[in-house]
């Protein structure tokens, strides 16, 4: 044997300890990914569709399905935190803790709406309309007989006068 070939051969054998080694490395560095499931309900036990689950701390989220189940694969199984959160109801926060299960049941918000209103062509809130506004309901417009919106407004709040362009 020659002295090339004493090199290559070491180097070949640390080969065989080192590729082992980062294989190792790999599997454990990808045991803490966690994949966690779960459904959705609210306090009668009625599935919640579209709730946003977010892992705290990461842009990583779901949303429940149809039937309030949710898949979502955490970073860290042991310390991530999910947040649960959906329109009406109040926000929740949740640790893993390496569950792979966790059922969630969501309560009742108590935050009040501000009354919005329709101003011509937009919205705005019921504190910055500084002017007088009137509502016509949907009953009164129904009892009438006509073919065009303009002409069913027309006489139903004081104040307003609704005129038509003749297109010459």
């Amino acid at each position: 044997m020659r002295k090339h070939d004493i090199k290559y051969f070491k180097i070949n054998n640390l080969g065989l300890y080192i590729l082992p080694f980062l294989m190792i490395l790999s599997f454990v560095s990808s045991a803490q990914n966690l994949t966690v499931k779960g459904q959705i309900v609210d306090e009668s036990g009625v599935t919640i569709p579209g709730v946003n689950v977010i892992e705290i701390g990461t842009t990583n989220g779901v949303t429940s399905d149809i039937d309030g189940n949710y898949i979502i694969t955490v970073s860290d199984s042991e310390s991530s935190m999910l947040r649960f959160s959906f329109i009406g109801y109040s926000p929740k926060e949740v640790a893993v803790s390496g569950r792979a299960k966790l059922n969630i049941t969501l309560e009742l918000g108590s935050v009040a709406l501000d009354e919005v209103i329709v101003v011509g062509y937009g919205t705005t809130t019921k504190k910055e309309v500084t002017g007088a506004t009137a509502k016509v309901e949907a009953e009164q417009i129904e009892k009438l007989n006509t073919s065009r919106v303009d002409q069913a407004l027309q006489g139903q709040v004081s104040g307003v006068n609704v005129e038509t362009n003749s297109g010459s």
